[in-house]
């Protein structure tokens, strides 16, 4: 009787806060809007689209209400656009860079060690390797460990010259990961 009272709650506790889901964060609406990409679109199609509901979701709700792929796909997105872009001193600059150690191990979960690597190596030039997630405190830092924007020149010259497809290990990992 008391197995069975047991399992009827997880099982209640589980459908109610959405947590049975192999990727570790849930079935949530996140995780069907992701999944329902994969009926319509491939290649950098869903890449694109998926990533977009992630970001239109950390808008609305906050980087802490992703779900696990949620957050992958958050990540990798925005460490390859703002590195791109200006980069690594613009990823930490900018409020993405507040998720540089989550972003490492997004990274490390898709199979992106190259990029993985570059990131670790941008973030060991924090003291301790501590990234504040304070974007003020993060900016004081930067200024005062790379007063002339160069610190970083290097890494990113390295970052433009990988031929690692981080766009197609994100889509493959989360049609792995998403059932």
């Amino acid at each position: 009787m008391k197995l069975s009272k047991i399992i009827i709650t997880g099982i209640f506790l589980c459908i109610l806060f959405n947590g049975c889901h192999s990727s570790g964060g849930g079935n949530t609406k996140l995780d069907k809007d992701i999944k329902s990409v994969f009926e319509s679109k491939t290649g950098q199609d869903a890449y694109l689209e998926m990533t977009k509901i992630a970001t239109d979701y950390e808008i609305r709700k906050g980087y802490k209400s992703l779900s696990p792929i949620g957050k992958i796909l958050y990540n990798v997105y925005w460490v390859e656009a703002e590195v791109n872009n200006g980069g690594f001193n613009q990823y930490f600059y900018n409020s993405s860079g507040e998720h540089a150690i989550d972003a490492v191990q997004s990274l490390d979960r898709i199979g992106a060690s190259q990029t993985k690597e570059l990131l670790q190596s941008a973030i060991n030039n924090f003291p301790n390797s501590n990234v504040p997630s304070d974007r003020d405190e993060r900016i004081r830092i930067l200024k005062s460990i790379d007063p002339k924007n160069t610190l970083f020149d290097n890494l990113d010259d390295r970052f433009y010259d990988l031929s690692e497809d981080k766009m197609h290990l994100t889509v493959e990992y989360v049609k792995s990961n998403l059932q």
